[in-house]
């Protein structure tokens, strides 16, 4: 997945509940859960640069790093996703319940849409590109 399908597959996610955990680790070695949240996905925010730009460049280079917040619970909650950071995504499995988000070198952010948000077989999903 690109960053914005990536966006778009998140956002459709709003009002469900979810469960976030966060792991890192170097590839080939065993990942260490560093956060875990779980709750409702109330809303994106775009926050502004995840990566400061140059104070002196224009608009459209801030824009262009704009970092996404996703708030999980409560508004105060929840977890980002950046371009600087992004490299990969993809659903685990056909049921798309888990979003695997590789974010940073050794960094993933795994999205779990809780069991009575997962689409059936029967449901429309998103066509994938």
């Amino acid at each position: 997945m690109t960053f914005d399908e990536t966006l778009a597959a998140i956002q459709e996610m709003l009002g469900e509940r979810i469960d976030v955990k966060i792991t890192v680790g170097a590839p080939g070695s065993p990942g260490v859960t560093i956060a875990f949240m779980s709750g409702t996905l109330l809303r994106s925010v775009n926050r502004g640069p995840a990566v400061m730009p140059d104070i002196d460049t224009g608009p459209a280079e801030w824009n262009d790093h704009d970092a996404h917040f996703f708030a999980v619970g409560d508004e105060h909650n929840g977890f980002y996703v950046s371009p600087q950071g992004f490299s990969d995504a993809r659903w685990l499995g056909d049921e798309h319940q888990t979003l695997w988000i590789e974010h940073g070198p050794d960094t993933v952010v795994a999205v779990v849409r809780a069991l009575e948000n997962v689409p059936t077989a029967d449901a429309e999903r998103p066509r994938e590109v």
